[in-house]
């Protein structure tokens, strides 16, 4: 079966699969599948050049310049059944690692990796054509509500767009499955944690906090540097430290949550979770994904304007924990914890 020509998006397939070397790509297939809501804005940005000597009315000949980095967000929701969106999360958190067997289904954990180094092959149709990004590394990660599900924004910087792959076409394409049409996320499934950093391991019976809205934006600083020899971007390397904000609404603002002002001035420590939990993956135990903040500074005292019903909404920094990890939490720099019956390390 070719690559569709009907110019409804909804005969349209796209796919991601982890790399193995910058700019070499590799091919989609089976359980790569991305349940896309819209156009990532993939698109290909390289000048022409005219060359612009004297002696010329105008001008006689150019060149196409150097190729600008591929900048693509996958418009996509999140499942309990990751697939590839769960391989470019963790691919951005960096490492991964053979999940935990728990009760017949499985706990992967994303940790923050020093620094930046994995990457995707991303492909999407176009009428009668597939393009290509052979190489794109994930570099900011943003989760927030979108209605009643929630949105995982990814955000890739890849090195091209091609057209003419001679590994990715109509076949690989056909041949593209889904790990899930289901299993989404709702905002209905949320459950928020906080306390101080000092204070006991979390627990729902004394940290619970009521939100409203929330966004957790995750994002690495890596650069696009071109090198001699290619018009692509070189693989690229982090450098500044890591932008990480986490962003709630408390719906209705009160004498208590409006205290914050205090640990905003005291730049007193806080440790929150955000876990979602869906309906029974195994014998005992339910699908989640929490998304873990071992430490956060509130940045900006609690903002709390005179609206009908007044809110309060809070923005902190994630910073790296103590050494020894908050009580109940495993590591010291935010991280996520997924279960599901995915049996494999997500970047194997």
């Amino acid at each position: 079966m070719a690559t569709p020509t009907y110019p409804s998006k909804r005969y349209y397939a796209a796919g991601a699969i982890k790399c193995a070397n910058w700019g070499t790509a590799n091919a989609v297939g089976a359980n790569t599948g991305l349940l896309l809501l819209g156009d990532s804005g993939i698109a290909r940005n390289q000048k022409f050049e005219p060359y612009p000597a004297i002696d010329q009315i105008i001008p006689k000949d150019g060149i196409l310049g150097i190729s600008e980095p591929v900048e693509l967000s996958p418009p996509l929701n999140l499942q309990y059944e990751m697939g590839p969106v769960g391989a470019m999360i963790a691919g951005f958190f960096g490492t991964a690692g053979a999940p935990a067997n728990v009760d017949d289904v499985f706990k992967h954990t994303f940790q923050w990796a020093n620094s930046a180094n994995v990457s995707f092959t991303y492909c999407e149709e176009r009428p009668g054509h597939v393009w290509e990004v052979p190489s794109a590394m994930p570099y900011k990660v943003v989760f927030s509500p979108d209605g009643a599900q929630i949105k995982a924004g990814v955000t890739l910087r890849g090195n091209t767009l091609v057209d003419d792959s001679t590994v990715n076409n109509n076949s690989t394409m056909d041949a593209i499955t889904y790990v899930s049409r289901a299993t989404f996320l709702h905002f209905s499934h949320g459950q928020f944690l906080l306390n101080a950093e000092n204070g006991a391991t979390l627990s729902a019976n004394n940290d619970a906090v009521e939100i409203s809205d929330f966004e957790v934006s995750l994002e690495r600083s890596i650069d696009s540097v071109h090198v001699a020899g290619s018009v692509n971007i070189a693989e690229p390397v982090e450098g500044d430290i890591p932008n990480c904000t986490l962003k709630v609404t408390l719906p209705r603002a009160s004498n208590t949550n409006v205290d914050y002002f205090s640990s905003w001035e005291d730049m007193s420590p806080k440790k929150a979770k955000l876990t979602f939990t869906g309906a029974l993956a195994g014998n005992n135990t339910y699908y989640s994904v929490s998304l873990l903040f071992p430490k956060l500074m509130l940045i900006s005292p609690p903002d709390v304007k005179m609206d009908g019903v007044i809110k309060n909404e809070l923005t902190f920094s994630m910073l790296e924990g103590v050494a020894n990890a908050a009580n109940g939490m495993n590591y010291t720099r935010p991280y996520m914890e997924v279960i599901n019956t995915a049996n494999a390390d997500y970047l194997a």
